[in-house]
């Protein structure tokens, strides 16, 4: 035993706990050694107690000091310290994935390879390379001041592209360095050529849930270069006011001063209307397949170029599209760059109203077909982003609904989720009313209960289920903030926020 004390080194002593000292942990390896006797074990394991229960008072205490300090000066920090408080549950990387054919792989450089073909797959696409604007570039030209109001709504704290120039790094130019910045932006601008470097991002993945191996079961956030997301927001601002116009009144996603309590809204009002005078209401809760990530390039150019958007801002689109590469990034290390020949481009300024845009030339074609009179106007479906809801009378005018939406979809290179798009029928009827819906002779789940945008939608109509689940929710929220809440260095109006935001 001596020998392997002297060859064997000890094993690091890692605290578990943020507020846990190195006297609570050597009063808690005495503990352990006195196992044998239990008068004294008895009278560590107290002393341990006292000290763990007045570190972590001091702790917490310390940390609502700071969060009281920060919640006019740093918001973001505010947050992150609650969290650290609350404990947020996070999911970590199991450091392994699956290959395609199911073997597991641990090997980073393999797991990387993994990815990269994944992200090779997922976008991949026969895009056709329109010759666009051969004799139309027109566009004024990028003026400083232009820049400086793109830069000025950049968030702070946001993680930095694949050139690491953060948004704090650009603010710091000040006048001379904002002016090599615009020149750089009219020379990009003027010839269409995007330097290869600012074309790339890296991809970093979050698992969906805990333990996931497969690659699809993780979220992928895209870290771009801040200096082509001026431009873009530049672009942005200048053809929002040509696409906006061709956004219908149904959409609630990505639209000024709506959100989802309107879209919950304007469906609970339809549905309560129709149960007045009697009537059922026939809904199906459409699923795309990653939707944002099949949208084709090639559709959205097309698009652009019939909204008569000026040519040198539709040719950097284009370009930004068309030579976009992604890799994969675990830890400090990154997969090889691959094509990404379709999807809206994740982080880019101009994805919500491009897939908008793509999305209503979609549901365009439900224009005239029957849905649910409200005050005289027809509605035959209400949309949030990808979230989509059909909306009839009866079972024949959904079916027709569905079957014009999976048509186009496919058209435009969009998938309908038959396992997870469910259809629902709203009666007063004690029994509700059969509705037997198919996608390519796939028959849907008909369901007693729908989470639609956060609020929980029944067949009864009633919201009986949604008071319940938000009641409830309500009580796991007050216990997770109890600490802070109920802490006298934290004052009422600190303590609302982070308790309206859970």
């Amino acid at each position: 035993m001596e020998a392997a004390t002297e060859m064997i080194p000890k094993v690091k002593r890692k605290a578990k706990q943020k507020w846990m000292t190195e006297e609570i942990l050597n009063l808690m390896e005495e503990r352990r050694c006195a196992k044998g006797n239990k008068e004294k074990y008895e009278q560590i394991h107290k002393k341990v107690q006292e000290k763990c229960n007045m570190s972590k008072e001091n702790w917490i205490n310390e940390k609502c000091k700071e969060i009281q300090q920060q919640r006019k000066h740093g918001p973001e920090t505010m947050y992150r310290n609650i969290e650290e408080i609350t404990g947020k549950r996070t999911f970590l990387s199991t450091g392994c994935i699956k290959a395609m054919n199911g073997d597991i792989i641990t090997d980073k450089e393999k797991i990387l390879e993994r990815w990269a073909e994944y992200i090779r797959e997922l976008f991949k696409d026969d895009r056709k390379d329109h010759n666009i604007m051969k004799n139309n570039f027109a566009g004024p030209p990028i003026m400083k001041e232009e820049v400086e109001t793109a830069i000025k709504k950049m968030k702070h704290g946001k993680a930095t592209g694949p050139d690491n120039i953060s948004v704090e790094l650009i603010e710091a130019l000040e006048d001379f360095g904002i002016g090599k910045v615009t020149h750089l932006l009219n020379e990009i601008y003027d010839t269409g050529q995007i330097p290869t470097d600012l074309s790339k991002s890296i991809f970093i993945a979050l698992p969906k849930k805990p333990g996931a191996t497969k690659c699809e079961f993780h979220r992928t956030t895209s870290l771009m270069s801040h200096i082509p997301k001026i431009l873009l927001k530049i672009i942005m601002l200048r053809i929002r006011n040509k696409i906006k116009p061709e956004i219908a009144e149904e959409p609630c996603g990505f639209v000024e001063d709506k959100g989802t309590s309107n879209a919950i809204y304007i469906l609970r009002t339809l549905i309560e209307c129709a149960l007045e005078v009697q009537k059922d209401v026939y809904l199906c809760f459409i699923d795309y397949t990653k939707a944002f990530d099949r949208v084709r390039h090639d559709e959205i150019i097309t698009e652009l170029k019939q909204l008569n958007i000026d040519g040198k801002d539709l040719r950097i689109i284009k370009t930004m599209y068309w030579e976009q590469t992604a890799a994969m990034r675990i830890e400090n290390k990154t997969s090889t760059f691959q094509d990404i020949k379709r999807g809206v481009r994740q982080g880019c300024v101009l994805s919500p109203d491009l897939f908008s845009l793509y999305n209503e030339i979609i549901m365009r074609n439900l224009e005239n077909h029957p849905g649910i009179k409200v005050g005289g106007q027809n509605i035959n479906n209400l949309r949030y982003a990808d979230d989509t809801v059909l909306i009839a009378e009866n079972k024949e005018d959904l079916q027709k609904l569905l079957n014009i939406i999976e048509k186009e979809s496919r058209k435009k290179g969009l998938e309908l989720n038959s396992k997870k798009t469910e259809v629902m029928v709203i009666s007063r009827k004690q029994e509700s009313p059969k509705c037997d819906i198919l996608i390519n002779k796939v028959k849907l789940k008909q369901t007693e209960k729908f989470k639609y945008l956060g609020t929980i939608i029944s067949n009864d109509g009633k919201t009986n289920r949604e008071i319940s689940a938000r009641t409830a929710q309500a009580k796991i929220n007050f216990q997770k903030m109890k600490t802070i809440l109920t802490n006298k260095h934290i004052s009422i109006e600190t303590g609302k926020e982070p308790s309206s935001a859970t």
